[in-house]
């Protein structure tokens, strides 16, 4: 595969070609490309063919309990670099949204460092944010207190 793609060669199916090569588990959707890291995070990216945009979205939920959102993202958005966050209308997901454009093409080398980079913004946001784990959901967490109960879907998406 080239190391640089025209812009009138970029396709979801060459778009999610290249995360394979790259290490990526990829599930390729109608509307969007499916990411699974290593570490179990989950992520989509989608395609505008219109306006030559790649957009990654990732949604953390927030624990029942954490009632400090707005604060959150104000915070989020002061202090991390590239990735702009925003809460769901019901305001129990954060979405962390990273756009990127491939007017006139896209490095692929280049492409798929930003795709680790932004898995390295969801590290670092749950890791820096949330390090006593009581802001997030996570797989393996129980949402109503009880410790015995696993979820059957993971929280984490």
């Amino acid at each position: 595969m080239p190391h640089i793609l025209a812009e009138n060669e970029i396709t979801r199916d060459s778009l999610a070609e290249q995360l394979e090569n790259a290490g990526w588990v990829v599930e390729l959707n109608e509307d969007h490309i499916g990411l699974r890291s290593d570490g179990g995070l989950y992520f989509t990216l989608h395609f505008d063919g219109e306006r030559r945009f790649l957009r990654l979205y990732c949604y953390l939920p927030f624990r029942h309990d954490f009632d400090d959102q707005l604060e959150l993202v104000s915070t989020l958005n002061s202090d991390v670099f590239l990735a702009s966050f925003s809460l769901t209308e019901d305001r129990s997901l954060l979405r962390i949204l990273y756009q990127m454009s491939y007017h006139r093409g896209l490095i692929l080398p280049q492409f798929t460092r930003l795709v680790r980079q932004y898995e390295g913004i969801i590290d670092y946001v749950r890791s820096k944010f949330d390090a006593d784990r009581r802001i997030f959901a996570r797989a393996g967490d129980d949402p109503e207190g009880d410790a015995d109960d696993t979820p059957e879907e993971p929280l984490l998406q």
